[in-house]
């Protein structure tokens, strides 16, 4: 679903983008838009990675708290979830650091 921007769309606000669906494209506000498309993010499969990979990079660009892009992350998704497919959805297992060292290869 390729993104757009609206002037008609809602201002964006901490752990809101103001995104709507409106004609199979995701409408956000320029602001937003303008962020994006300078990372070349022009879908919302796009943006949904880079939201999970790359929070801080967003919340500098708008000055927000890397909170309120999780947040406005999680808001995005219910917006989309008629929109994408199920695994976009899909919680991430969380991440379990493994210490030690690999055996010694004979």
């Amino acid at each position: 679903m390729l993104i757009g921007f609206s002037s008609a769309a809602n201002p964006p606000h901490r752990g809101d983008f103001g995104a709507t669906v409106e004609g199979g494209k995701l409408l956000m506000p320029r602001l937003v838009v303008q962020r994006l498309h300078v990372g070349q993010i022009r879908t919302a499969e796009d943006l949904i990675g880079f939201l999970q990979v790359f929070p801080a990079s967003l919340a500098s660009d708008l000055g927000w708290d890397v909170s309120d892009v999780h947040a406005a992350r999680r808001r995005l998704l219910e917006t989309l979830r008629a929109y994408l497919p199920p695994e976009f959805f899909a919680e991430e297992p969380a991440f379990t650091p493994r210490y030690g060292v690999l055996p010694r290869s004979r």
